[in-house]
C-alpha cells in the first residue's frame, strides 16, 4: 500500500490495515520532512518527499490518499493499476 500525506493519527489506523486486512505501507509520501521522519519511525517504510515520484515509481495494489492535497494523484495511481 502507498500511503499519501501522513498524519501521527494515522499510525493506528495502519497497524488496524495490518491486523485486519494483511495491508502493509511500502512507501509513505508527504512533502513535509518532519512529517516523513514521523512517518519512517511510526511505519519503518521508505519515504518520499516527492509523492508524484512515489506513485510513478512504488510497487503496490492499493493507494491511501491520506491527505486531500494529494487526492488528485493518487486516484489517478489507483485507476492504473
Amino acid at each position: 500500500m502507498l500511503v499519501c500525506g501522513w498524519d501521527d493519527a494515522l499510525a493506528p489506523m495502519l497497524c488496524a490495515l495490518v491486523r485486519e486486512a494483511g495491508l502493509h505501507a511500502c512507501a509513505i509520501g508527504d512533502a513535509c520532512a518532519v512529517q516523513l521522519v514521523r512517518a519512517r519511525h511510526a511505519a519503518g517504510a521508505p519515504c518520499y518527499q516527492h509523492v508524484r515520484e512515489m506513485l510513478r515509481f512504488a510497487e503496490a495494489e492499493v493507494v491511501l490518499a491520506a491527505a486531500p492535497r494529494f487526492a488528485a494523484d493518487a486516484a489517478a495511481r489507483a485507476a492504473s493499476l
